[in-house]
């Protein structure tokens, strides 16, 4: 706001959504998610 943003409040779903891979580097294994509002799944082979 300092900066001259306006800043407010979004309705519940006007923005996007995502999906995410991680590699836990310590394991190697790796770790999945998907925002719960999109189409998508987190798969792992």
């Amino acid at each position: 706001m300092r900066r001259g943003h306006r800043i407010g409040r979004e309705p519940v779903g006007a923005y996007g959504g995502y999906q995410a891979i991680a590699r836990d580097p310590a394991t190697g294994f790796f770790l999945g998610a998907t925002e719960k509002r999109k189409d998508g799944a987190a798969a792992g082979f």
